[in-house]
């Protein structure tokens, strides 16, 4: 327990302690450094002298070999011839370190030799390097220490070259042991757990003190060439300290022709073991005076803190709230009286105001505990409130931090719940997933006023994102205030308004397309009027020029112009899909065959053509003549796209396709729908469209092509076509690989299996009249009086009216004789329609057959109008269609009135 007397008792203490601790330190170190110091000066004194008496064995070796040397035996063994082996014998005895004396001739074989121990004989041939370079220096040659076999101890071999007149004739090899200096030093004491070594300057281990002769290579060659360098020293091995001292045996004194070194070893452990003696001495001391410390401060920390104790305990129990104990008692020294009444006085405020803090702290609480209630409760329905809501939401901190996003931005921008991104790695995040990033400044810039561009602190913009999918996101920035003037974030709303760009884009269209249906709407009606007049004439001329081929050339070309300027109006209507269709159930394939076999006709035989057909019937219900003009198109377009004179390949296939919603929307998002289609495929190997142009190629008038070669109307027919039957086409093609373009048509499975397609281009004959009478009623001059022509020469009987009212009059006169009425719908005073239900309605039998330079769709005039006239005819009029339209309804009338009369 931490109190003030214990304070006090460890200052003391310590004060008491410290000295006696510096000291046994000082004793200690002084003990150490005397012991290592005794130990290093014993330990080069004996390395030293055991060194000399080495060095004086080795110089009576050097002279026994000396004396060898000399010995005719060596100089000139041969002279000694038979008693050779005696006198080396004899040599044996005498020189008491050499092992063996063996004598080889200039090729290495063995002649004469004699050792002390036969359990190493002397090889039969030498071939040892130190040989061979005795014999090509012609001087001796001296072997590193080496172990023999089978034999104990370490020896050096020397080879004398015995001379002749030319060189070396042979070699003296004298093996020398020096077993002697081992065996002296193994028996010199070193001291405890110390020993000698005797090591060659590469180090190799001649003696290892008391450990033998291991002639062992020394481990650590670093720690070897240390040892050489400093012959004294401190090291460290297998990880215990050793003091070390070497001798250097000069190679003068070593027979072994290198030098040699005595190294002495001592552990430093064993020599500072000895101080545990003195060190137990000094303890004993130390202790002691310990012990007297240690009681003299208990004695003076109580003597201090005695008079403290009550202010301790009266601290005390203020901090436990023990009130009624908080009281010192006023005795002592008169500055200790004077400590107590003043904490008395002090003790007793602290009570008072405490007492009045927690009613405070209590009234406090309370109200925490209900506003915490209140936030939580707000806080649930803010976020219930962000996630509920259709926009994306973010709040960004002044310092970049993330305050808030909801699961609607989440989900805009592909973002993880866990994500704990900051404002600057969410900017790098959305920059990627945009199409376009001019529109986003970046956070940082909308969060400092003074950079930002701004209008009274909010922005309006609009991105494109394109992952995790394409979007359009009107964005809305402002400031997100706290207390008055001042900030503390900014709010980005994000609102997906890509459903509203599609129908904006869709209303777009529909309103250009209307615009251009009435333009065409209007130029049909006065450009038909003329081209009418223009074809009726140059009918009429037509029997007429019969001689001259130049002016019948001309004529044909005028009618082939008209009828190219007819063509266009009717595409241009198209386009506008302002035309109707005549639809009915059909085989795909036979309208694909009837385009193909006229394709094969006309295009360049080097196009190769071909037809892919599915086995089962391909039904579809569709308007023959309509989807042959499609399929037309698109071959024009397809063998344009191919190099003239190169050719390539046109492939026409059809396949039953069955679409979900998800594979329905990746085809074409704006018309695709579920359901079974029979596809169309054109396929050609043509240049391909480029990338800028595919989006445009379905627009009205748009074309690639040369000025002159096209309207820019196919494709965009096509397509018009295409989707009033309620299907669609797309196109995928590849610069340098060609294009395909994709019909998709709603197929038809009600259909039954015999039904066959009506002609495309049914054979119309000039039919000639018959007498009847025929009320023709046109404002137009001009087409009123050229039909009148040419219904007269048909054989026609004409009365002709310039408008409504005249032809109702006119028709009152001669009903009995009007056989039937050809009316035009666009008339001043009174309308065709008018004067068709008028008609009707005086005679519901009579034929009527209504023309006009605008469309007319046949349902919606009957529903309007109460019945349905007898045909309906577009400007300008064929002559062979009209003529062959009138033959057909005279003859219906006729066959109707026989089987009446018959009746």
């Amino acid at each position: 327990m931490k109190s003030i007397r214990s304070y006090a008792f460890a200052i003391l203490f310590a004060v008491g302690v410290t000295p006696l601790l510096v000291l046994a330190l000082v004793l200690n170190a002084n003990f150490r450094r005397s012991a290592l110091s005794d130990a290093d000066d014993h330990l080069t004194l004996v390395t030293s002298e055991t060194g000399e008496r080495v060095e004086e064995l080795l110089r009576e070796i050097h002279r026994d070999l000396e004396r060898l040397r000399v010995h005719p035996a060596v100089r000139s063994p041969e002279s000694l011839g038979a008693s050779l082996r005696t006198e080396l014998e004899r040599m044996l005895r005498i020189c008491d370190s050499v092992s063996e004396l063996a004598f080889y001739g200039g090729d290495g074989k063995l002649i004469v030799s004699a050792q002390r121990e036969q359990e190493d004989p002397a090889p039969p041939q030498e071939t040892s390097t130190w040989f061979a370079a005795a014999l090509r220096t012609n001087a001796p040659v001296v072997s590193p220490p080496a172990n023999r076999k089978g034999l104990e101890g370490v020896f050096v071999s020397y080879y004398f070259p015995v001379l002749g007149e030319t060189g070396a004739d042979g070699v003296v090899r004298v093996c020398v042991s020096i077993e002697r200096v081992s065996n002296m030093l193994a028996q010199i004491d070193v001291g405890k757990a110390g020993h000698l070594m005797l090591i060659d300057e590469d180090g190799m281990i001649i003696h290892q003190g008391k450990f033998g002769v291991t002639l062992k290579q020394f481990p650590d060659l670093a720690l070897w060439n240390q040892w050489k360098k400093t012959l004294a020293g401190r090291c460290e091995i297998g990880g215990n300290g050793w003091m070390y001292v070497g001798h250097q045996i000069r190679a003068g004194k070593v027979p072994a022709g290198a030098n040699w070194y005595l190294i002495g070893l001592l552990p430093e452990m064993a020599v500072l073991s000895g101080l545990d003696r003195s060190r137990d001495s000094a303890g004993m001391v130390l202790l002691g005076t310990l012990g007297l410390v240690l009681g003299g401060a208990f004695l003076l920390s109580r003597q201090v803190c005695y008079a403290l104790s009550p202010l301790v305990r009266a601290a005390g129990h203020v901090a436990e709230h023990h009130w009624d104990r908080v009281r010192i008692p006023l005795q002592g020294p008169q500055e200790i009286c004077e400590v107590g009444r003043s904490f008395n006085q002090m003790a007793e405020a602290i009570r008072m105001y405490q007492d009045d803090l927690e009613s405070q702290v209590a009234v406090r609480t309370k109200e925490l505990k209900q506003k915490r209630v209140q936030l939580s409760k707000a806080n649930a329905q803010l976020g219930a409130a962000l996630d509920s809501s259709l926009d994306g939401i973010l709040v960004v901190g002044t310092r970049g931090e993330i305050l808030t996003m909801n699961r609607r931005f989440r989900e805009f921008f592909g973002i993880s719940v866990d994500c704990t991104w900051n404002a600057e790695e969410l900017e790098r995040d959305l920059r990627l997933k945009m199409e376009s990033t001019s529109a986003f400044t970046g956070f940082d810039v909308d969060l400092n006023p003074e950079e930002s561009s701004l209008i009274d602190g909010r922005r309006e913009t609009e991105w494109m994102i394109s992952q995790p999918r394409e979007r359009s996101l009107r964005v809305y920035s402002s400031p997100v205030e706290g207390p008055p003037g001042k900030e503390f974030g900014r709010l980005w709303m994000f609102q997906d308004i890509t459903e509203t760009r599609t129908l904006e884009r869709g209303l777009r269209e529909s309103q250009k397309l209307e615009a251009i249906g009435r333009l065409a709407g209007g130029i049909a009606h006065d450009f038909n009027n003329l081209l009418a007049g223009m074809m009726g004439n140059m009918c009429l001329l037509e029997g007429k020029v019969t001689r001259s081929k130049e002016a019948r050339d001309a004529l044909q070309a005028a009618q082939g112009a008209a009828r190219r300027a007819s063509e266009l109006v009717r595409q241009i209507l198209g386009a506008a899909r302002r035309s109707f269709l005549n639809l009915s159930s059909c085989e795909a394939t036979e309208i694909v065959e009837e385009v193909v076999s006229l394709v094969r006709r006309g295009f360049d035989p080097k196009i190769q053509i071909s037809v892919v057909r599915p086995d089962s019937p391909c039904r579809i219900h569709v308007d023959p003549s309509q989807l042959h003009q499609v399929l037309m198109n698109l071959a024009v377009n397809a063998r344009d796209a191919m190099v003239e004179g190169v050719g390539g390949a046109l492939k026409f296939s059809l396949q039953h396709v069955e679409l979900t919603e998800s594979e329905a929307e990746a085809v074409h998002p704006r018309l695709a729908r579920a359901g079974r289609f029979i596809r169309i495929d054109v396929s050609d190997t043509g240049t391909g469209i480029p990338e800028g142009v595919v989006d445009r190629i379905f627009e009205p008038f748009f074309t690639t092509k040369p000025t002159g070669q096209g309207t820019g109307l196919g494709l965009a027919t096509s397509s018009g076509i295409v989707e009033q039957h309620k299907g669609w086409l797309t196109c995928e093609t590849q610069m340098g690989r060609g294009t395909t373009f994709r019909i998709y048509l709603p197929e038809d499975e009600a259909a039954p299996e015999t039904a066959k397609v009506v002609p495309i281009t049914p054979s119309m004959t000039l039919r000639r009249g018959d007498g009847a009478t025929i009320l023709l009623v046109d404002d137009e001059d001009l087409v009123r009086n050229i039909n009148e022509r040419l219904l007269k020469a048909l054989g026609y009987q004409i009365l002709t009216a310039v408008d409504g009212v005249e032809g109702l009059a006119r028709y009152q006169e001669h009903r009995s004789e009007i056989s039937l009425v050809l009316l035009d719908l666009t008339m001043p005073r009174m309308s065709g329609a008018e004067t068709f239900r008028q008609l009707r309605e005086w005679n519901p039998d009579l034929p009527v057959i209504i023309y006009s330079g605008y469309v007319v769709d046949p349902k919606e005039f009957a529903l309007a109008n109460g019945s349905m006239p007898s045909a309906i005819l577009t400007k300008p009029l064929m002559i062979q269609a009209l003529a062959g339209k009138i033959g057909q309804i005279l003859d219906e009338k006729s066959a109707s009135t026989g089987l009446s009369a018959a009746a």
